[in-house]
């Protein structure tokens, strides 16, 4: 059985990367949570968040921890913040 998803990845060209504290990652999620129209997953145990627009079902958004207490690694669309 194939339990992986067909998702399309952020472009590089359209991405923007950076570094932010545990507050800003939660502030993003609600954000984005809020706006209605991304499909959010989050995995507290693997310290990941990962948003897709609903309707492309393109990488709009990616958060990982880069440790228990340390800032997150983040990837997102250029205009998306």
């Amino acid at each position: 059985m194939n339990t992986t998803t067909r998702t399309k990845p952020l472009k590089s060209e359209d991405a923007y990367s950076c570094m932010l504290p545990t507050e800003h990652v939660k502030a993003q999620t609600k954000a984005l949570r809020e706006a209605g129209v991304f499909t959010i997953t989050e995995d507290k145990d693997a310290g990941t968040v990962s948003a897709y627009h609903t309707r492309t079902g393109r990488e709009v958004y990616a958060a990982i921890a880069k440790s228990a207490q340390g800032p997150w690694i983040i990837r997102h669309h250029k205009q998306l913040f």
